[in-house]
């Protein structure tokens, strides 16, 4: 039985290391690929790619793109608390070798796999029983390096593996009152950039089960609204698209059931806790045109119920919030523009 060792960080996964991993493994009869995680490195970065990076993910990550591939074995080593190659190198070895213990593997390390010639040095001194070999060094199939996508996210977000992308997928809201032109905004906007949108959850379900009668619908339907539509987010977020565009949020299912007299402390944490990366919030300056559910019509109406939103936005501390205004046209361009510039 032939055995190969593969390390990495996998600091995202890449398709360059699916290239790596696949090569391997068609070279042996089982595979271990060493997750090298280091909480140094992790702090290095900045807050939002150090969440991402997590042990948590890039295991998942590995697992998640290698589960059909019986001779592939991920274990994890935690070298946060040893020095850096090259003067790590020796505990290292230590760590990756009573890992391999842990899980009884009993076998001689054969091939180890790398794709880099340098590392020659190294593996002579700690796996003299095993021969290096070098995969793609020159990134001739694959061209991408882990560095190269930290460092420009949304530029290389083909070279992600698809495991990868729902975690650095970014969450656009648009919000606001009744017939400020949020549904027609999200499909336009998901139509120029080719994205995925998520629909008002509490609409459809408002006219298909109460037939467009919310004065009968319960606190209890809010809820249930509001984790439906959380539930339409993840589900989008899987879709593999640079970002997920959502008509309304839970702080809109928490604002509607306040305008029917319902208060709710379930509701309240919901939209609380919520987070986008953006959330445009269209004025009122657009004429107001009844659908068979709005409500507030008259100007001073629209005013009030305006002011109430943005204080319960206020309230709930809504970050990332920027205003959208003027003509229809006027306030694509402008989401457009905001968009484009949360994913330079």
């Amino acid at each position: 039985m032939t055995t190969g060792l593969l390390l990495g960080k996998f600091a995202p996964l890449t398709t360059g290391h699916e290239y790596a991993v696949r090569q391997a493994a068609s070279q042996v009869d089982a595979l271990y690929v060493v997750l090298c995680y280091d909480q140094k490195f992790n702090d290095m970065q900045s807050e939002r790619m150090s969440l991402v990076l997590s042990e948590r993910n890039r295991y998942l990550w590995l697992r998640e793109t290698f589960k059909d591939n019986k001779k592939v074995h991920v274990i994890v080593v935690d070298e946060s608390k040893i020095d850096p190659y090259p003067e790590g190198g020796a505990d290292f070895t230590k760590l990756v070798r009573a890992k391999l213990q842990d899980i009884q593997m009993e076998d001689a390390i054969d091939l180890v796999f790398s794709s880099e010639p340098t590392y020659d040095e190294y593996f002579a001194a700690y796996f003299p029983e095993a021969r290096h070999v070098v995969i793609d060094a020159d990134r001739e199939n694959i061209p991408i390096s882990a560095t190269a996508a930290r460092n420009d996210i949304y530029g290389k977000w083909e070279y992600l593996a698809d495991a990868v992308k729902k975690d650095f997928t970014k969450s656009i809201v648009v919000i606001g009152c009744e017939s400020t032109g949020k549904s027609t905004l999200v499909k336009n906007l998901a139509e120029y950039f080719d994205t995925v949108s998520v629909p008002e959850v509490g609409r459809t379900i408002c006219e298909e089960r109460f037939f467009s009668q919310e004065k009968y619908m319960s606190e209890q339907d809010y809820v249930m609204i509001a984790y439906e539509h959380k539930l339409a987010e993840k589900r989008a977020q899987r879709m593999g698209k640079k970002f997920v565009l959502s008509d309304t949020n839970n702080l809109i299912t928490e604002f509607s059931a306040l305008c029917m007299g319902l208060e709710s402390d379930t509701l309240k944490m919901l939209s609380a806790r919520e987070s986008y990366d953006l959330v445009l919030y269209l004025d009122i300056d657009v004429p107001w045109v009844a659908d068979g559910l709005r409500q507030n019509g008259s100007p001073d109406k629209r005013k009030m119920t305006n002011q109430m939103l943005l204080d319960l936005c206020k309230e709930r501390c809504v970050k990332n919030i920027v205003c959208i205004d003027g003509s229809f046209e006027e306030r694509f361009k402008k989401a457009v523009n905001a968009i484009e510039k949360i994913m330079e």
